[in-house]
């Protein structure tokens, strides 16, 4: 938080896009500091301060002097470092071209097949489904203490028959409508993280 500048708006919820919440300028950081968290072996960005002004692009790209100044540098031997003004992209073209690979002796698409950026994304480490199937394994022992903590609550309350069977049952029940709010919450909310995406 502190290396990209949202220490004071630790607190603050994202928001909907020019509507509520961080702005276009913190939600660029923003997107930056989960990049980092991440730990990531190389960070593309592609003209981080499109559509800011002066003020916002100037505290991107001082977030993004301070993400170098941890030492999140990737480089290759004999790779030409970037001149100043010059456009990234185009750079970023002209160093892995084939003619650059015959120059240095190099073949890019081995040294990354030998990466463990490779392997982790061979091994699928970076599937959003494993993810997801932990997260809703984890709230399967909550919504459970949650619906017999609260079952036993209302179903004295009500007061209805007082027979095992039929509390069982209304368990039974209570705990996989209570599941099924759950996981419906997490799917409105992937649901809006994917159109918002588009």
């Amino acid at each position: 938080m502190e290396l990209v500048e949202l220490s004071p708006l630790r607190q603050e919820l994202v928001g909907l896009p020019g509507v509520s919440g961080l702005s276009t300028e913190q939600r660029k950081r923003l997107t930056i500091a989960v990049v980092l968290v991440a730990n990531p072996s190389i960070i593309f960005m592609d003209e981080p301060t499109s559509g800011l002004d002066a003020r916002a692009a100037a505290i991107v790209m001082r977030t993004v002097r301070n993400t170098m100044d941890t030492g999140r540098t990737v480089s290759v031997d004999g790779v030409p470092k970037i001149k100043d003004g010059y456009n990234p992209a185009t750079w970023m073209l002209e160093v892995t071209s084939s003619v650059q690979e015959k120059t240095l002796g190099v073949d890019f698409a081995a040294l990354y097949k030998n990466s463990e950026l490779c392997r982790e994304k061979a091994a699928e480490m970076y599937s959003p489904l494993p993810y997801a199937f932990a997260q809703a394994l984890i709230e399967i022992p909550y919504v459970l203490a949650q619906a017999m903590l609260c079952g036993v609550i209302v179903y004295a309350s009500i007061g209805f028959q007082s027979t095992a069977t039929k509390f069982l049952w209304y368990q039974f029940f209570m705990f996989f409508t209570l599941l099924y709010y759950t996981f419906y919450g997490y799917g409105t909310s992937f649901q809006g993280l994917l159109f918002q995406g588009q």
